[in-house]
């Protein structure tokens, strides 16, 4: 039991760790990242992508929260035809990784 409970500890502390590390990354990114949920409401932002979107729409994120937002209000007022493009890459193929213009 006490093998099975080392071995365990040492797994969380490893997952612990990675997850960590990706945090770190997605904060620390050059990158604008952002993660929505399937109506495209965005549940989280790195802070690249939160001065992009300032730099559009400043009045729309006084408060500095993203959540209940929608990606397509947010980053696509402009452009809807090119939401519409990444709406159709991410319901294909679940995940978006091309520059925004």
């Amino acid at each position: 039991m006490s093998e099975t409970l080392k071995r365990n500890s040492t797994e969380l502390f490893k997952k612990e760790e990675r997850i960590s590390l990706l945090l770190n990354a997605f904060e620390k990114s050059s990158a604008a990242i952002v993660f929505v949920n399937n109506d495209y409401k965005i549940i989280e932002a790195n802070s690249e992508f939160r001065k992009i979107v300032k730099s559009e729409d400043s009045s729309a994120l006084a408060d500095e929260s993203f959540t209940a937002y929608s990606i397509e209000n947010l980053q696509f007022s402009n452009n809807i035809e090119y939401f519409a493009n990444v709406k159709d890459k991410l319901d294909s193929e679940k995940n978006f990784n091309c520059e925004i213009n």
